[in-house]
């Protein structure tokens, strides 16, 4: 036997056994997805990966076209990859609402990271995108100061909650702001700070800029299960606390931060299912909008920063920024529409 046909022959036998892996594989994650109690913890770290499930798919694809009999074996991965993401990747075209005028705003969600003092870079980022209304977490008191002296002019309106650390919450707004304050408290921070903004149209909108707490990768097995468990069920809890808070009042709402969960966790659902949210950029992004870690590594590889929004309101765009300006997360950018009631004509 010639070495080519060698290699030939042992490459089909790896992708022969690796296929049925795969595939059950798969199988199993579907089986375990919702089990994240004591006994399965780990699948909250698996389900953070998911989108790297289907790395291997195209070589697969690739076999399948000279093994046709293989594929067979596509339906499964190829069909859960659509289901989860594929509308992630159909064509945006422009909504009838996108132009920007008094029933449309913008907003973003950027997570500055406490130990990042490129203040400036950061105040022209947000100045070059023009945001109506800026959710900015893990704020500091000198970084607060600096974008109050920076971007002032800009935004006179703000709701700030800056802290030492990881947990300070801050608005900038364009707009007058009523009502605000601190959603979710912790002693050493704020989880979620609240305000009502006065729309050029006369709509009031809800809003509540969140940063839930992270897991923390520990150095034992058990310290890592015990972080898991008491993470989610805090983040969970922070979560419903706010959309209960926004759901007290009628009208439209937004939620946005650094959620530090994917989109298939648990609590993800809680959000979209329970209390009946848009993913912003699930409605109006294209690609799969990965946004941490910005810092540290080549590229990010998930997708933690949201923007989320009342049935009321339509996303028309939504990107993450190619610019992290010294943070480790990335900028997320939306365009939002609001329902805004019909405004008489005067007569003359």
């Amino acid at each position: 036997m010639r070495r080519r046909d060698k290699y030939r022959y042992a490459a089909r036998n790896v992708l022969r056994t690796l296929f049925p892996a795969y595939n059950l594989f798969l199988i199993a994650w579907l089986v375990l997805r919702n089990r994240q109690d004591a006994l399965f913890w780990w699948v909250w770290i698996v389900n953070g990966t998911v989108p790297w499930f289907f790395l291997p798919l195209p070589l697969f694809i690739v076999a399948s076209l000279f093994r046709r009999r293989w594929t067979v074996g596509l339906i499964l991965p190829v069909g859960l990859f659509l289901v989860l993401y594929g509308n992630l990747f159909l064509p945006r075209w422009p909504s009838a609402s996108a132009s920007r005028d008094e029933h449309s705003f913008r907003v973003m969600t950027f997570n500055v990271l406490f130990e990042n003092y490129n203040y400036a870079g950061v105040a022209e980022l947000v100045s070059r995108q023009s945001p109506d209304l800026v959710a900015f977490e893990e704020l500091q008191p000198a970084a607060a100061q600096a974008f109050r002296q920076i971007l002032g002019r800009d935004y006179p309106y703000r709701a700030l909650e800056p802290r030492d650390g990881p947990y300070g919450i801050g608005i900038f707004s364009r707009w007058p702001l009523a009502d605000a304050g601190v959603v979710v408290e912790r002693p050493w921070g704020v989880g979620g700070l609240f305000a009502k903004v006065a729309t050029p149209c006369g709509v009031p909108l809800r809003l509540v800029a969140m940063h839930p707490p992270p897991t923390i990768p520990q150095p034992s097995r058990a310290a890592y299960r015990a972080e898991v468990l008491r993470t989610v069920g805090e983040r969970r809890r922070e979560i419903r606390q706010s959309l209960d808070y926004l759901a007290a009042d009628s009208g439209p709402a937004v939620l946005l931060g650094d959620f530090n969960l994917t989109d298939q966790h648990q609590t993800y659902q809680v959000i979209t299912k329970d209390y009946g949210y848009k993913d912003s950029f699930r409605e109006a992004g294209w690609g799969l909008g990965f946004t941490f870690p910005a810092r540290g590594s080549l590229f990010p590889f998930i997708r933690i920063d949201y923007v989320f929004h009342s049935p009321d309101i339509e996303a028309s765009a939504a990107h993450v920024l190619p610019d992290n300006n010294g943070s480790d997360h990335r900028p997320l950018l939306v365009d939002l529409n609001l329902r805004c009631p019909v405004r008489p004509m005067l007569q003359h």
